[in-house]
């Protein structure tokens, strides 16, 4: 259920006319799966590469918390589509 609704929020916004939305979006995922691909190195191999995997995942969920107006209007609209009154419970 829960991974239903993340896939209908991730088509909505990447069917959205919200390029902001959409970029974000894309740049949250791309950070993602970078972060995914670091997780299978070797530590011997981030250090080599002078990656520090705690500074990027960090650095990643501090932009994932940063509010931003696109995707707070987004989360409004999506709430105001899916509000259930008790007239619609009465109902079902």
């Amino acid at each position: 259920m829960l991974l239903s609704a993340s896939n209908k929020v991730r088509n909505r916004i990447l069917t959205s006319n919200d390029t902001t939305l959409v970029s974000l979006f894309n740049s949250w995922r791309d950070k993602r799966e970078y972060i995914s691909k670091l997780y299978r190195l070797s530590n011997v191999l981030l250090e080599k590469k002078n990656l520090e995997l705690d500074s990027i995942i960090t650095s990643a969920n501090e932009n994932e918390e940063r509010p931003d107006k696109s995707f707070r209007n987004f989360q409004r609209q999506e709430y105001e589509k899916n509000k259930v009154s008790w007239v619609d419970v009465k109902v079902n």
